[in-house]
């Protein structure tokens, strides 16, 4: 039976709304909290709203569903909760992220830790009988796998220290990329074996080995990264200290569960010097989207908080949606009052695939759209949203200069890594955005992040990367104002 603190601990629920919500309700399981979600009765409790109880869901839905594959955000709350484990056990040297998680893809088959101790069959026994573990499944030398009290499926690697470099490399994959190390050493007259054997505890030393550069995790999947590090084209894919801001955020105005404010310190903490406040527009009616009056007092509230900072500014922004003949949700002359608007399809009745991308393109031609979001309409879990033909759509963003989001929602991650990348190569300017509702949820920008890497963008590549004047100029809005003016000189 999976254990209630803990699926709310990963639904991003505070200890504060988990005292409310256990003493104001008579929930003490799992089950009995999807039932009372589902009824839509935890929306109503203080500190919880439409947003949390249907992440609360989600989650729920992703533990029972670990099967089909677990996605980015639970497998990392089940890895921070091994890594803490294995920091208090005695005799753990190290402990790193391996296997297909580590190479940043969204939907994995297992949590996979590497740890490097003296005494394995010890780690094991003391590993085995934690509170984090339900039930030890196999056990041999190197390696202990156990269904987590999650209900995951947790492998835990031990080695020695001299030999985590080799174990690193080799649990980290892909089968594909060590097969191409494999075939490089060959080609020098070497043997991979030796090297692995010899490289002691660093990775890199691998690399270096065979005359490469080190290759990113990310990278790792056999498509051209060795071609590249032997010819110097290797990226430098871009890394969490690069974004100055975060572009798709939602407040307590609309579906979101923290103020503008809150939201804005929270991003001030992570070393952002900038945000957007995107909120919904009217036509997703259950998250609470704003009409006209409302955004303009929220423009009035940001433009109030703005007063208090010297090195942070809050952008005022929509998520406003495309309606089904292809206009937008909002009006033009309110649009034109914000400093920027992100355009989205939340409902297709039904629409083909034709009819969705000429939706999206004739929202891409509006002057005053500056991105579109999660524009594939992908959900890694479930069937897509809708389908939309993706490759003209980057050709009507190079032609438009729309920006396209990486979305960095652990169930979407759309665009694709494989998207993305051929987004760059179409030159079409690309944005990483949380679209979180929470303050917990700002932390999602590492998953659009890993999903970046994977595409083998570089900072130069990513909007959000910029400082907040230089990302102005790159917005279209601002690019047909500047275009409007300079005609009538």
């Amino acid at each position: 039976m999976i254990p209630l603190d803990k699926v709310l601990a990963l639904a991003g629920v505070s200890a504060s709304s988990v005292a409310v919500l256990t003493g104001e309700t008579s929930i003490l399981t799992v089950d009995e909290l999807a039932q009372t979600a589902q009824a839509h009765q935890l929306r109503v409790l203080p500190g919880l709203n439409i947003s949390l109880e249907y992440h609360i869901l989600r989650c729920i839905e992703e533990l029972r569903t670990a099967d089909r594959g677990i996605l980015m955000d639970v497998a990392h709350f089940q890895v921070a909760e091994v890594k803490r484990w294995l920091a208090e056990y005695n005799g753990v040297e190290r402990a790193e992220i391996v296997g297909e998680l580590r190479r940043g893809k969204g939907l994995v088959t297992a949590v996979e830790v590497l740890a490097a101790a003296s005494d394995p069959a010890g780690l094991f026994q003391a590993f085995a009988s934690s509170p984090l573990v339900w039930m030890s499944k196999a056990e041999g030398k190197t390696r202990i796998e156990v269904a987590s009290a999650l209900g995951l499926p947790v492998t835990l690697h031990v080695v020695e220290r001299d030999r985590f470099g080799a174990a690193l490399l080799n649990l980290t994959g892909s089968q594909a990329h060590l097969h191409r190390l494999r075939e490089t050493a060959n080609r020098q007259g070497l043997r991979l074996d030796t090297i692995l054997a010899q490289a002691g505890p660093d990775e890199e030393e691998i690399y270096r080995r065979l005359d490469l550069p080190f290759i990113p995790p990310e990278l790792r999947e056999d498509q051209g990264e060795i071609e590249a590090a032997r010819a110097g084209r290797l990226p430098q894919p871009i890394t969490t200290d690069q974004i100055q801001g975060d572009l798709h955020m939602h407040t307590n105005w609309a579906d979101g569960l923290h103020p503008i404010e809150t939201m804005a310190e929270a991003a001030r903490a992570r070393g952002y010097r900038y945000i957007a406040i995107c909120d919904h527009s009217p036509l997703i009616e259950e998250a609470g989207g704003l009409d006209q009056v409302r955004l303009v007092a929220q423009s009035e509230e940001i433009e109030r908080l703005n007063h208090q900072y010297s090195d942070f500014t809050i952008l005022s922004g929509m998520e406003v949606d495309i309606r089904v003949n292809g206009e937008l949700d909002m009006p033009d002359d309110a649009l034109r009052e914000l400093d920027l608007a992100i355009a989205s399809i939340h409902i297709t009745y039904g629409q083909d695939t034709k009819t969705i991308t000429k939706r999206l393109i004739a929202a891409m031609q509006h002057p005053l759209v500056d991105i579109i979001a999660h524009p594939a309409g992908r959900l890694l879990k479930e069937p897509n949203l809708y389908t939309a033909d993706v490759e003209e759509l980057l050709r009507a963003a190079a032609r438009t200069g729309t920006v396209l989001e990486i979305n960095s929602g652990p169930d979407r991650l759309d665009l694709s890594a494989e998207w993305a990348r051929r987004a760059r190569e179409y030159g079409v300017s690309l944005v990483i955005g949380s679209d979180a509702h929470s303050v917990q949820q700002l932390g999602w920008m590492q998953f659009g992040l890993a999903t970046a890497r994977r595409a083998w963008l570089e900072g130069a590549d990513v909007l959000n990367t910029i400082p907040l004047e230089e990302l102005r100029c790159r917005l279209k809005r601002h690019k047909a104002t500047r275009h409007l003016h300079s005609s009538k000189l």
